[in-house]
């Protein structure tokens, strides 16, 4: 059998575990559940025969509270034993190799869960592993000669909070004395490398004139960046990266409390805007008098934020727009958090515990941030207290407990909120927060058909509501689902009138993004749930573009 990808063979024989050989690798996880069933196989280096040993091998089952971990032996082979009856996903992780996970279709694809029964084993759940991609280089100052102690890190578009942004990726190194540097560890993808000098001490400085945050092939703006493309164990050498010499800017105010007290000793950054987080951000402390300076600062949209530790999690934030000259007097005057008060209902069957009730504030859209804001559980009366920061908000929950409960309704004296959010006031507590939780949800499933008129697994089923004001980042009315073993999707939503569709492949998070919806609704299939509907729906698979 070749091991050039992953085998897709899965052998199942009924042997009992007491005819099963010696596990050669030892089960690191402890078992919350037991069976009998049984999986083994072996991983070695992609196109070859050679053995990978110790390379963590994860079984992951609903039937599982805790996924089983084995390490493979010398010769690449693991079995995990005592497995309950249930379907299984199998993948394998080991440092700078691909992760990869059984029968998937292309790196970083989904792996295709298989069905084991009591007594049974699934032999040949073998892997071959490419190995991870490397990117070298050299980093050059401003004269042309080698810049030692660079961070130089990786970015790469993804989907966050709705947006196509770019985020940190996987990897990062230091230049050493020759100005040479080593990214490895690489997945396949497309990535931007950048450096910035690991200049990151508290300190107020009159220099105007340092290194910025640079990007390949020598450019301070992300969008005039060249895209490096890795595929499975390529080394992409001779990349040369000169930081830019930029004008730096010094910015200085004061910081005080609620009650207009000097927050002493606390720590102020700068952040970038855009969520890219590149580089190091220069941090300074405020002093006795609640005055800073935050010096070397290079062009661009940040959030300037402090925090008065131990001031009763005050904290304070200002946008702020850096150009070519220093920014005087910023006032940053923080704010208490305010007390949500609020009590949870439940319609449905048997409630669960309210202790095990997580009710937490996420933000209403990209644009705005949430800090301070720890998550309250439910007390033993179904009461709740929950600290947040002034400002708009939209409140979510997630049950620990009981399966198939869900968020019906947040409302604010008697006014529903769930999806407009609410504002946070600044003065006094908020109170009359009703949320209400459901288990009455309806159930959707149905066959995936590819253009054969064959079952596709290898798919997403999106469920989005018709009603375009609901396609929002935080959405309850938006649902993502594989089709599992048996070649059916299984969804759960709310009561409500949807489009249904079923792509080839989507990017992880691009179903936040409101456009992506509009691209696709006119593929989709209009349909309608009813609170507690089981409805059965087949459909086509369309491409996803």
């Amino acid at each position: 059998m070749s091991r050039a990808s992953i085998c897709l063979a899965v052998a199942l024989s009924s042997l009992s575990l007491r005819g099963a050989a010696q596990a050669p690798a030892r089960d690191l996880t402890a078992a919350s559940q037991t069976g009998t069933a049984v999986i083994k196989g072996r991983v070695v280096l992609a196109g070859t025969e050679q053995p990978l040993a110790r390379a963590d091998v994860r079984a992951s089952s609903p039937t599982l509270k805790t996924a089983r971990t084995v390490k493979t032996d010398a010769d690449g082979r693991y079995e995990i034993k005592g497995l309950p009856a249930g379907s299984y996903v199998v993948s394998v992780v080991k440092p700078n190799f691909v992760t990869a996970a059984f029968g998937q279709k292309r790196p970083a694809g989904p792996g295709m869960p298989f069905d084991l029964a009591d007594g049974q084993t699934a032999s040949n759940i073998n892997f071959a592993l490419a190995r991870a991609g490397v990117i070298t280089g050299r980093v050059l100052d401003d004269a042309g000669e080698p810049l030692p102690d660079v961070q130089v890190t990786t970015s790469r578009y993804q989907y966050a909070n709705g947006e196509r942004r770019i985020v940190p990726g996987p990897g990062r190194a230091v230049s050493n004395d020759l100005g040479e540097f080593r990214i490895f560890g690489l997945p396949p993808g497309d990535y931007f490398v950048s450096g910035t000098l690991r200049d990151i001490a508290i300190a107020d400085t009159n220099d105007r004139e340092g290194f910025g945050t640079t990007y390949y092939p020598g450019t301070g703006n992300v969008a005039e960046a060249q895209r490096i493309s890795i595929a499975p164990g390529q080394v992409v050498s001779g990349i040369t990266l000169p930081l830019q010499v930029v004008h730096m800017v010094r910015l200085t105010g004061v910081a005080v409390d609620s009650s207009g007290e000097p927050i002493a000793n606390s720590t102020i950054m700068a952040m970038p805007r855009d969520g890219t987080f590149a580089g190091f951000m220069r941090p300074a402390l405020t002093r006795a008098d609640g005055r800073f300076a935050l010096s070397g600062v290079t062009p661009g949209d940040y959030i300037l934020r402090v925090g008065a530790s131990g001031v009763n999690g005050e904290a304070a934030s200002v946008p702020l727009s850096v150009r070519d000259s220093d920014i005087t007097d910023i006032q940053l005057t923080a704010v208490r958090p305010t007390s949500i008060l609020g009590r949870l209902a439940f319609d449905g069957g048997k409630p669960p515990a309210p202790s095990s009730v997580r009710v937490f504030i996420v933000p209403p859209s990209p644009e705005f941030v949430v800090a301070g804001t720890p998550p309250a559980f439910g007390k033993p009366d179904g009461s709740f207290e929950l600290k947040a920061m002034p400002g708009p908000a939209l409140m979510r929950t997630s049950v620990a407990s009981a399966e198939g409960w869900t968020l019906k309704r947040v409302s604010v004296d008697g006014v529903d909120v769930t999806d407009t959010g609410f504002d946070v006031p600044s003065e006094r507590p908020l109170a009359g927060v009703v949320v209400e939780l459901t288990n009455r949800v309806a159930q959707l499933s149905g066959t995936v058909l590819n253009a054969d008129g064959k079952a596709e697994r290898d798919c997403w089923v999106l469920l989005f509501a018709q009603d375009l004001r609901l396609w929002t980042v935080q959405s309850r009315f938006v649902v993502a689902v594989r089709p599992g073993q048996d070649n059916h999707f299984h969804a759960s939503a709310l009561a409500g009138d949807y489009f249904a569709v079923a792509v080839d492949d989507v990017e992880s998070g691009e179903w936040t993004e409101p456009g992506f919806f509009s691209r696709i609704q006119n593929r989709a299939v209009r349909m309608s749930l009813s609170e507690g509907e089981k409805k059965s729906l087949d459909l086509k698979l369309v491409s996803s573009r």
